[in-house]
């Protein structure tokens, strides 16, 4: 093989091989776009629903309502209510999309209660069905109840966010986590929604020129900047 022969070899297999690397190039995205799992119950860490825990919430649903009220301890719950409570723990160690779900109805030799980790869906399903699905008694009557939207505009925290915001998306997974119902207004997408923060900050006694990005929360009464999901459990609590 003379010289101008090998060339036009080496130059053929250096061409295979870059075509070669860009090819891989091309299917490592098709790889990265697989769609995460659903939350796994075992992937919670385990807690315990005692009377003497410091820091935790009990969130139950009074008969007939949809909307959740939320105690501090345990004995706070009414009796008639004791079966489904959902248990928020001090920390944040429950992985989005998850709940803990405690019977308080009896407690075990310890003193502690059982409780089980269920996914949000799952618990929407069994609240439909111990209260009738979408029909809830009212008055005597049966009506039709948009239990959904009641509950978010009556709630107690409103989050403004926006959607490139990434402290937004940790604040939304908390909330959703520890079951508590939230309203959440974009800031870019909703044309009212500056003017309703900016009024519910003055309100609070905090100007609205100190409002310098999202999120920003309002929970009963008080304005936050930025998460703090302990002081948000202490203005639920307050």
């Amino acid at each position: 093989m003379n010289r101008l022969n090998r060339l036009g070899f080496i130059i053929s297999v250096l061409f295979g091989c870059l075509a070669l690397c860009l090819s891989c190039s091309k299917q490592a995205p098709v790889e990265a776009s697989v769609s995460p799992t659903a939350p796994s119950v075992e992937s919670a860490p385990p807690i315990r629903v005692h009377g003497e825990e410091e820091g935790q919430l009990y969130r139950y649903f009074p008969s007939g309502q949809r909307k959740a009220r939320t105690v501090s301890h345990v004995d706070r719950v009414p009796a008639e209510n004791r079966s489904t409570v959902l248990v928020v723990p001090s920390g944040e160690g429950t992985p989005p999309g998850l709940v803990y779900v405690a019977d308080l109805r009896k407690a075990k030799d310890d003193g502690s209660y059982p409780y089980r980790v269920l996914t949000t869906v799952e618990l929407d399903r069994i609240l439909d069905e111990t209260r009738g699905g979408k029909k809830l008694a009212h008055g005597g009557k049966s009506v039709s109840s948009d239990s959904g939207k009641a509950a978010t505009k009556k709630s107690d925290v409103v989050l403004y966010s926006a959607t490139w915001c990434g402290a937004c998306t940790t604040a939304r997974r908390w909330l959703t986590n520890k079951g508590i119902p939230f309203q959440e207004r974009d800031v870019e997408k909703d044309p009212k929604a500056r003017t309703d923060m900016a009024q519910r900050a003055q309100k609070a006694g905090v100007s609205p020129s100190q409002l310098q990005g999202v999120p920003v929360i309002w929970v009963k009464g008080q304005i936050m900047m930025g998460f703090d999901p302990n002081a948000v459990l202490r203005a639920l609590n307050g």
